[in-house]
């Protein structure tokens, strides 16, 4: 918000409110349209010639006229009052000047907007229709060239998204990537990851910007999207959900990058073992993950928990549900299951749990201490919720949680386990076709230049002949479809 309107007050609806903070919304539209602009015009950088890209940059100019328009309107709204208030001397000429200045500015971002608009509209009708006379030249050539074209022209422009597609999303990357890692060593690395596991490269470079986005190193992001990749493949789950889950698990409990396989197995074993699957634990498990760490409840027994849950007919969503209610009860200060923990023991629970007491066998204690009480082990929980999920826990005792939790601790190596088992025909023919289409990106990206020379070309040409006059025009278009 411009400091020229600050102190003008007006009337609106018969209220009286400071201009600034009438302003404020279509302001803070007008910097989101912004933020949306300056972020399509450094991927248009890349790829001039993009038909996605120059469609948001016409909404989004389309849109900012608009805005701009509105944020006119109200400015000249006021310019009346102001006037009425600075000639009764109540408002001051610096104020009253300022208001002026911010319409002249505001007019000329209007008149800004609106050519940009003009622009990218011309240049996008000229790429289309020229692109649509040249395929109609093309489809004219004759029956059997015509089959030939079509093939070629299929295969070419697939090829050629392909292309399109990969580079924006390294462009896209290349935005919060650490400049001390050359852009050109991720794009092979990424390339490399797609060949070995059979995703699309595009797909890969998405999910290494989400990484990176939630506080990976950029050097350890591919690695990291690799465990990522192999988890999702193993887990039937999707890889944008693998990555966000494990992002969360390793910086809520602070772990190096090099721990993900750990994590990864884990949640693999927690498929095998209970009544879930890693697409399931992906989308709820981060609820409840930075609960339990501030508890004191590690990975391992979190998972544990989930197989105990989940295998006894609670679904993956409500088990995060019950869990994060039963340790937030069990770690909050003053509530009744901590105040029991600290009658028995005279510690906390966290404090139990990092000298290595596991979470039956803390729950046992409060088992026996509701028993002789006249309770239940339900009783020392202050919801249904976390009341249900310690019952569940300890339905076999200590000993049946203990010893669900030492498979947990075996769990080393079960995605790989767990990966072998998929290695069937159909997916060595899904990796080679995988690899046939990195090859054809490759090809692509080598033609993208040359494509964006011929857009040009075009563009240009198009743009002389809407310069000609009506006569002119018909003139040549007479004489081309006699040559046709």
């Amino acid at each position: 918000m411009s400091g020229r309107i600050k102190g003008i007050t007006i009337e609106i609806n018969g209220e009286t409110t400071k201009l600034d903070r009438a302003l404020a919304e279509v302001s803070k539209k007008g910097r989101d349209l912004n933020s949306q602009l300056r972020d399509i015009n450094k991927l248009l950088k890349f790829n001039p010639g993009n038909a996605e890209l120059l469609a948001q940059k016409q909404r989004v100019l389309a849109d900012s006229v608009k805005n701009t328009e509105e944020r006119l309107k109200a400015l000249k709204n006021a310019q009346e009052q102001a006037r009425a208030a600075f000639e009764k001397g109540e408002l001051s000429a610096d104020a009253y000047e300022g208001l002026k200045r911010e319409i002249i500015d505001t007019e000329k971002q209007l008149k800004s907007f609106r050519t940009e608009l003009e622009k990218t509209e011309s240049k996008a009708h000229q790429i289309g229709e020229s692109l649509k006379k040249t395929g109609g030249k093309i489809e004219s050539a004759g029956k059997s060239r015509k089959k030939v074209s079509a093939a070629a022209g299929v295969a070419g422009g697939a090829m050629v998204k392909m292309a399109s597609d990969f580079d924006n999303a390294i462009a896209k990357l290349s935005t919060i990537a650490d400049a001390s890692v050359p852009i050109g060593q991720l794009k092979s690395e990424i390339v490399d990851l797609s060949n070995e596991t059979g995703i699309a490269a595009t797909d890969i470079a998405e999910s290494v910007y989400g990484a990176i986005s939630a506080g990976q190193e950029t050097g350890d992001a591919v690695n990291f999207v690799r465990q990522s990749t192999m988890l999702a493949k193993a887990g039937f789950a999707d890889t944008a959900a693998t990555t966000d889950v494990l992002t969360t698990a390793l910086n809520a409990y602070g772990l190096e990058a090099d721990k993900v396989s750990e994590v990864s197995d884990m949640l693999i074993q927690t498929q095998n073992r209970g009544k879930t699957t890693v697409d399931e634990l992906a989308q709820t498990m981060g609820r409840v993950i930075p609960v339990a760490n501030g508890a004191g409840v590690q990975m391992n027994e979190l998972s544990t928990a989930f197989v105990l849950l989940t295998k006894n007919g609670i679904s993956t969503a409500q088990s995060s549900t019950y869990l994060k209610s039963m340790f937030n009860e069990l770690s909050k200060t003053g509530s009744k299951a901590d105040e029991a923990i600290k009658a028995i023991s005279g510690k906390s629970f966290p404090e139990l749990m990092k000298e290595g007491k596991t979470t039956a066998e803390v729950l046992e204690m409060l088992s026996e201490y509701a028993d002789q009480s006249g309770m239940t082990l339900k009783d020392m929980f202050g919801s249904v919720e976390a009341g249900t999920a310690a019952l569940t826990l300890m339905k076999d005792g200590v000993s049946g949680y203990n010893e669900e939790l030492t498979l947990m601790n075996q769990s080393s190596g079960a995605t790989s386990e767990a990966l072998e088992k998929l290695q069937t025909p159909a997916e060595r023919m899904q990796k080679a076709m995988n690899r046939l289409k990195n090859a054809l990106i490759e090809i692509g990206e080598k033609a993208l230049p040359f494509i964006e020379k011929l857009a040009d070309w075009i563009g240009k040409l198009a743009e002389r002949f809407s310069n000609l006059s009506p006569g002119m025009q018909s003139f040549i278009m007479a004489i081309t479809a006699i040559t046709a």
